[in-house]
């Protein structure tokens, strides 16, 4: 389904898997999700059997990683309650990229790594970065005013003394009520490479996004 934004509005659709549907019946249908609607419908599929589908509406108001569960009652008596588990990654106007930084240990120094923090329609102003673990030094550079912002990462002192892997974050707070804060999850491989040119020491895993629902329920055995 692509990035969903918040404020926008998705709509998914389920087939809920019955044996005997002519048995079986459903009622209401609530989400722990603030902002998603559902209801089951019925339909005839193209063999004119009678089928079900799950119908959800979410329109995301906050930003994150979210998990919450849809239930839908049924009046199966060993079924009452058909319980989805639902997962959907929700940004924002500002976009940070990369969102995860790797920093690696060179032959001749220690590595530093850039992230841009940029909004694509209101204004904001980055207010601080910085490591609540002190590991890390990060600095800020304006690339345009309110608009985008380079953040650059690299070892503080403290984080050189350590001299083994470690993983830290780094906290970013804006003036903008809807996306306060944002995290940087960063690790630090100790591990002496060759210092490769261009962006070899930067990984980013890249994470497949989740479809809304997970699993197909199977009711009415």
């Amino acid at each position: 389904m692509g990035t969903i934004k918040v404020g926008e509005t998705i709509k998914r659709k389920e087939r809920i898997s019955v044996k005997n549907p002519e048995k079986v019946s459903f009622g209401e249908v609530t989400s722990t999700l603030p902002g998603m609607d559902g209801k089951v419908v019925e339909s005839k599929d193209a063999d004119g059997k009678k089928v079900f589908d799950l119908e959800l509406t979410y329109k995301p108001a906050k930003t994150g990683s979210l998990h919450g569960k849809v239930r839908v009652k049924t009046n199966h008596p060993k079924l009452p309650t058909i319980e989805l588990r639902t997962w959907a990654n929700i940004e924002g106007d500002i976009g940070l990229k990369p969102k995860r930084l790797t920093l690696r240990k060179s032959s001749n120094k220690d590595s530093s790594r850039t992230v841009i923090l940029k909004s694509q329609k209101q204004p904001f102003k980055l207010i601080k970065a910085e490591d609540p673990d002190g590991k890390l030094t990060v600095t800020v550079e304006t690339i345009t005013k309110k608009r985008e912002y380079a953040i650059k990462v690299a070892l503080s002192e403290a984080g050189k003394k350590l001299g083994k892997n470690f993983s830290t974050r780094v906290v970013i707070t804006t003036d903008r009520k809807d996306q306060p804060t944002f995290e940087l999850p960063v690790f630090f491989n100790a591990s002496v490479s060759a210092g490769k040119k261009g962006p070899g020491n930067l990984k980013v895993k890249k994470m497949p996004l989740k479809p809304l629902i997970k699993t197909k329920p199977e009711a009415g055995k």
